[in-house]
């Protein structure tokens, strides 16, 4: 998640945001705070992000985490790609602070 998108969605949303820079860091946090959802760079440093969304879905305690890929390269393809290996949303860079809202709520919303 960039600087800027993390301190938009600490400052105006009542989200508890947390930030990680590299794939290693990212699992870390993940393993620490069992989150709701994980915005993921599929371009992350280190490592690639899929790594980072087969890690979380193979681990029984992050069962529950919504994935949401973010890129400014993704295609229509790349996207059905990261939906069979566990994504529930996807942002193309560049969006705006509404459009990460709505995909965080789309992917955690409650179907009955």
């Amino acid at each position: 998640m960039t600087n800027e998108i993390y301190t938009v969605l600490s400052e105006r949303t009542d989200y508890e945001v947390s930030a990680a820079n590299t794939a290693f860091h990212a699992g870390m946090e993940c393993e620490r705070s069992k989150p709701h959802v994980v915005m993921i760079d599929v371009h992350i440093g280190g490592g690639d992000g899929r790594e980072i969304a087969e890690m979380i879905r193979s681990n029984e305690s992050l069962s529950a985490t919504r994935l949401i890929a973010m890129s400014g390269k993704l295609t229509d393809g790349q996207s059905h790609s990261l939906r069979a290996i566990g994504f529930d949303g996807f942002l193309k860079k560049p969006f705006t602070v509404k459009q990460a809202v709505d995909a965080i709520e789309q992917a955690t919303a409650v179907v009955h």
